[in-house]
């Protein structure tokens, strides 16, 4: 059981990688870096067999494993994730949350900790959407203000990334051992 007054016990969630990018691959080490969630990203191929081989979880596993009570809730990352992450105008294919329609209280909370963990893990994917929003709709950059990005891009890209290293690649715990 969880408790919401006083433990919150932590969040188990399937995630399908659809995307098979550096962005996708980049928000998978960052979800599972939230100390509030435990993400699965591979599952026995036999299921409840006796086959320890452990495969990526796909869509029609992740939503297996939601319908069965394994996992309240699943994130499948679709392909073209980049131009989605990317965009403020809705353009792309957006994260999909895959729960169970008894429990009401978990897409609230896993959907408030993805938007946590994407704008904090990814700052410099919405700092060039951004930029390029601000370009279209204002108006271009005085020089001074393209040479400070030019030179504050990278060192914010580089920070981000080095933040996000040394998480684990696979998810391990209920459904998929």
């Amino acid at each position: 059981p969880r408790y919401f007054l006083g433990h919150l016990a932590p969040w188990h969630l399937a995630v399908v990688d659809e995307s098979h990018t550096a962005t996708s691959q980049r928000l998978v080490r960052a979800l599972q870096a939230e100390k509030s969630l435990v993400v699965l990203t591979h599952a026995r191929a036999g299921g409840a067999t006796r086959d320890t081989t452990r495969v990526p979880i796909d869509r029609a596993r992740a939503e297996q494993l939601v319908r069965e009570g394994h996992v309240p809730i699943a994130l499948v990352l679709p392909a073209g994730l980049d131009t989605s992450l990317a965009r403020f105008d809705g353009g792309g294919r957006a994260i999909q949350l895959l729960s169970d329609p008894s429990d009401p209280i978990a897409p609230q909370v896993v959907g408030g900790l993805l938007q946590k963990v994407v704008m904090s893990a990814m700052p410099d994917l919405f700092m060039k959407s951004g930029i390029g929003q601000f370009e279209r709709y204002a108006g271009g950059l005085t020089p001074q203000q393209k040479t400070a990005v030019d030179q504050w891009m990278p060192q914010l890209s580089a920070r981000t990334e080095r933040d996000s290293a040394g998480t684990p690649a696979t998810g391990a715990g209920a459904g998929g051992d």
